[in-house]
This record gives structure tokens, sequence and C-alpha cells, in this order.
């Protein structure tokens, strides 16, 4: 028996998945099926896959679902069944909750949508679940069919006033906007004077006692907070799109949600244009440097120049200084070492002038990173014991746990391992103190090598498999090649060639894949050194050129 009344055996057998699907859109209604089984029916040659396509969007849904021989019959009917029998509040509660962007909501967004205590937006939540208009899919957490809810958004706009919608919804993304900055308060407290000032919320909200309760309501939250943004963006909160954006980034940074990153400052770049030059550029910045982490260094260049441009104009010293450092990052990524200098030492000495902290801070650290790549240890130094003192007297313990690893890198090289391992040490407090997890990574990496140069083999290998598995998980294809290249500089200094083989030539397809020209030469020279291990002689040849010619390219001296 097909699972859709109406439908042929074959319509349902040939493609059942689409039956499946159809279902699910029906909200599993006796009448919705039939309707849409019906209709199905009357174009045998549509595939059943294209008829449930066309129910995608829920507004549109109810529509193609209204019965046409008999109007009394159509889904909205069924539905006004329901909805007729319920109270005053708890009918309004559901037509609000047609209005929220998010695929789910909680109590507390409830009573802020509403304007209720949160006693009560539970009760009323009672009251829908009772009346099968909306389900619990966890504790104090619901959500209604695509189909309920665009029949409540309709009911919203035919009953409630325009100003009474927006009134609603702006309560609710201020609720959301107020919870979202003190959980990074909690989270980040390093970067509590560099966010937006959140709105004031006089209602009810959850408490966060630690920064596992923060990061657990921003993950969970994460989607209807990006729903909040869109949804804004679109229908005319500018400023909350902005300060949502400007909220978030480090969040998003630490967990590496690159095209939720990307979304959100997409949104609010446009949603800037209404706010002013200094918020454009900001917006064009944070943009920008999406861009870089994605990889695409010709957006990131475009927004980050226009960035640049924009800060000028409206004497915003701190986004200037901040766009400099950040083409200086593209052009240090893209291996254009010259031109990356330029631009660090410019947003150094900005930073310096105006007195911007933070942005010395990252700038100084930048351009010490710069000098590691070019593995001028002596010149990077300098530069990262500035961007400590800057870290410290912003107290930015993100940056802090960089740039202590970033130390260590240069103590290895120059062999003060000891000195390395305390600033190592640090890093890996701190890293874990803020949840960064790219910070942690880096730490656990140097970390790895440190043993690995020092003769610890099996502490190397496990700090190494550590930030393998981590890079991985962070998606950054960048910092995966880097680390293979250290994993397999690790197995050459354990004697195990054939391992640093396999390593090198994942970081080189890597590399290569993403156009990481850097990691490519350690790739090459890597392979060039274990092959010579193993006696072959021509792959040794082979690669030993190709890491010459890219060293010489990128301006950095060989080791030997």
């Amino acid at each position: 028996m097909p699972c859709c009344p109406g439908l042929s055996d074959s319509g349902a057998t040939n493609e059942p998945d689409a039956a499946m699907a159809l279902v699910e859109k029906c909200a599993q209604l006796p009448l919705a099926l039939r309707i849409a089984a019906e209709r199905a029916a009357a174009r045998p040659r549509v595939p059943l896959s294209d008829f449930v396509a066309d129910l995608a969007d829920g507004h549109h849904r109810l529509e193609v679902l209204r019965a046409d021989e008999d109007p009394h019959t159509a889904v909205r009917v069924v539905f006004s069944w329901s909805y007729r029998h319920l109270s005053r509040q708890v009918a309004q509660t559901f037509r609000c909750l047609g209005l929220h962007p998010g695929r789910s909501i909680d109590t507390y967004a409830t009573a802020a949508l509403v304007d209720v205590p949160v006693h009560e937006a539970e009760h009323v939540l009672e009251s829908l679940l009772r009346a099968h208009l909306a389900e619990e899919t966890e504790q104090n957490r619901f959500t209604m069919h695509d189909l309920l809810r665009a029949y409540a958004a309709d009911l919203a706009s035919e009953v409630d006033s325009l100003e009474a919608r927006r009134a609603a919804l702006s309560r609710a993304f201020e609720y959301y906007l107020n919870v979202a900055a003190r959980a990074m308060d909690v989270l980040f407290p390093d970067e509590h004077d560099l966010r937006p000032q959140a709105p004031d919320w006089a209602g009810s909200a959850p408490r966060f006692d630690d920064q596992a309760a923060a990061a657990a309501w921003l993950e969970t939250e994460r989607p209807n907070l990006m729903a909040v943004a869109a949804h804004a963006a679109d229908n005319g909160w500018p400023g909350h799109v902005f300060r949502l954006s400007a909220l978030l980034w480090r969040f998003l940074d630490s967990r590496a949600y690159r095209d939720d990153a990307l979304a959100l400052n997409t949104h609010a770049l446009i949603a800037a244009r209404d706010l002013g030059p200094k918020h454009e550029a900001r917006a064009e910045s944070h943009l920008g440097t999406v861009y870089n982490q994605l990889r695409r260094y010709s957006e990131a260049l475009r927004h980050l120049r226009r960035a640049l441009a924009l800060a000028h104009s409206a004497h915003d010293h701190e986004t200037q200084s901040n766009a400099l450092c950040n083409i200086g990052v593209t052009h240090e990524l893209l291996g254009n070492y010259q031109e990356a200098l330029e631009h660090l030492n410019q947003a150094v000495a900005l930073a310096r002038d105006t007195g911007g902290t933070v942005p010395e801070c990252r700038a100084e650290n930048q351009l010490g990173r710069l000098y590691l790549r070019l593995r001028r240890y002596d010149d990077a130094l300098p530069h990262f014991e500035r961007a400590l003192v800057c870290a410290r007297q912003a107290a930015h313990r993100t940056l802090e746990s960089r740039i202590q690893t970033n130390i260590a890198t240069a103590y290895i090289a120059i062999g003060r391992h000891v000195e390395a391992d305390e600033h190592l040490r640090r890093a890996v407090v701190l890293a874990r103190e803020t949840g960064s997890r790219e910070s942690s990574i880096r730490a656990a990496a140097q970390r790895g090598i440190l043993y690995a140069v020092t003769g610890r083999h099996d502490d190397a290998s496990h700090y190494l498999d550590r930030a393998l598995t981590l890079a991985a998980g962070l998606g950054d294809k960048a910092l995966e090649a880097d680390v293979l290249n250290s994993f397999g500089e690790a197995a050459q200094h354990a004697a195990t060639a054939d391992l640093a083989v396999d390593y090198h030539r994942q970081s080189l397809d890597l590399a290569t894949m993403i156009g990481d020209r850097h990691q490519q030469a350690r790739a090459h020279d890597g392979l060039a050194r274990a092959f010579r291990v193993l006696g072959r002689s021509s792959d040794s040849a082979r690669h030993d050129q190709q890491a010459l010619g890219l060293f010489a390219a990128l301006g950095i001296p060989r080791d030997e």
C-alpha cells in the first residue's frame, strides 16, 4: 500500500525517498496528504520529487495544498480547528512564534517575543503542545512544522498590526543580543571592551556560571543567531545585524565556523552601509579577514583595501591599522613577503602613533610571525616581546596564547629549549582557558617539535597527533598542512624516514591544493631529506630542486 493515499503504487515505489519527504512536508496530516496525492496523481508525467520541491516554501505550500474544488477543506481550515479553541494569550503566542526567524525557540526567547514572564511562557507553550500546534524537541525547546509556522505567520499578518509584529521581533532580537553579549563576556572576558555594548534587557534570561554553560548556549542558539541576522538585515534592523556580527566574531573564529562568519559578516556589510563609513569600514575589514581564513585571497584583498580607504576617510585609526595588518597577512599567505613587510610595518607604526594597544599587539605579532617564516629569528623576537607586553596590558589572553607559542617557536629554532618549554606551557593554559582551537593546535604542534628535537619521540608523536586531529576537525587546510610538515620533521628526528615521506607528501598535496607556497617548500625540503636517508637519490634530487626554487622565490634562506 502506498505511503500517501491516492498515489499510485508505482509513484511511491519508484520514488520512496520523495514519497517520505512528501509525508514530512504535509506534517503527516491525512487531509494534507490526500490533497497532495490528488495533485500529484493529476500530473502523472511529473516526477514526485519535482512536486516535493514545489512544496519547499512553507507559505507557498499552504496555497498548493488548498483543495480548489472545496475551499472549506483547505489545510488552513484543519489548522484553524485547533487554533480557534486557543485562549487569547495562547493564540497571540502562536502567531508570534510564526514570526520568529529560527527553527526552534526556548522559553526565554518566547517570553521576550510575547513580552510575558518566563513562567507564563512555559504555561502557554504547554497549551500549544496539548493543541498539537507545537512540539518539544528537547527540554524547554520547541519547534513547529513548516506548514504550521507559515500558517501562524499568515495569521499574524492578518490579526496583528505591523507595529505590534515589529515590536515582538525587536524584543526577541534585543534579548538575543543581550544574552549573546553576556555569554561572550564569560567565554572571552579579555575582549569585553572590544565588543559593542549590548542593549539592556530587563526580562528573564539564562545565567552562565562558567565558560562551559556560555559556550553551550552559543552553540545551541547559533542557528537562531544566524537566522536573526539574516532577517534583521532584510527587514530594517541594520544596527542589530552589525552588533551581532561584532559580538559573535571571536566565537565563530575560535570554532572555525567559516560559513557562518561569511554569511553573518556579509549581512553586516549590507547593514553597515546604512550606518556610515566607520561601521562600513569595520564590516569590510571583518569580511576581508573571513575571506583570508577561507583562502580566497583576491576577495580578501578587495574588501581589506576598501576597509582601509573607508577607515581613512572616517579617521578610524584602529580599523586602518587592522586593515593594514590583514593586508600584510594576505600577502604573507600569498608568498609576497616584501609587500607583507611593508603593510605590517605601516600597521605597527600607525598603532603606535595612535595608542591602539590591541591593534599594535596584533601587528607586532604578525610581523614577528613573518620574520619567523623568513628564518630571521633575532628580528622576530623583539616584535613578539613587544606584542606580549601589549597583550598583557590589554588583558587579551587569546592573543597572549598565540604570542607565547610564537616565542617558543623562535626559541626552538635557536636552541633555547628550556625557555621554549616554559612559553609553551603558558600558551597551553591560555588556549584552554580561552577555548581557542587554533591556539591549542599551534601550541600542541610546537610541543611536538620541541620534544622531537630533544629526543622525546613518544611525547612528540602524542602532541603532533593531537594537533593533527584538531586541525583536521577545524577544517583549516593551511594549518593542517603546517602540522603535517611538522610531523614529517619530527619523524626525521626519530630516524623514521619512511614516515617522514608519508607526512610530507600529505602536506604537499594539501598545500598545492590551496596554493600555500611556504608549506609546499617545507614539504619538498622534507621529502628531499627523507629520500636522501632512504638512498633514493633521484627522488631526493627532484624534490631538492623544487624546494630550492620555492625558497628562492619566497626569499627564505634554506636550512642546511
